[in-house]
């Protein structure tokens, strides 16, 4: 099942994926380091040294790999959704008359009429 995320939602989780991948950097690191000097880090007597090395490579690792994506793309695009509260609704009506030929023609136009309701915009468009 594919999801579809906005850009703000895609924006989120590529700064998330962006953090794991460099905190999985701190693995290889940490194995490095197990390999290259058994005596200071190991995964016995010296775990909390280890551990605590892990962490602080892993933090730094990621931090650089979410602000090299913060480098690209730096806030997310606009998704196109207005979160500001809606304009009140407003009822225009116009009528211009021709007196040659006693043409009456009228107009109504309504604006933010989700705010109405179907049965009041009926109502105040509807002809006299």
């Amino acid at each position: 099942m594919k999801l579809a995320l906005r850009s703000t939602e895609q924006w989120i989780y590529a700064l998330g994926t962006a953090f794991v991948s460099g905190a999985a950097t701190a693995m290889d690191a940490g194995l490095g380091l197990v390999i290259l000097d058994p005596n200071e880090f190991n995964l016995g007597g010296q775990l909390g040294v280890t551990l605590k090395t892990l962490a602080v490579i892993g933090a730094i690792s990621g931090a650089r790999k979410v602000l090299a994506l913060l480098k690209d793309k730096p806030l997310p695009v606009w998704d196109g959704i207005d979160t500001r509260a809606p304009a009140a609704p407003t009822v225009t009506r116009e009528i211009s008359t021709e007196t040659a030929d006693a043409l009456v023609t009228e107009s109504v136009t309504v604006k933010n009429p989700q705010l109405l309701g179907p049965e009041v915009v009926a109502a105040v468009t509807e002809k006299p």
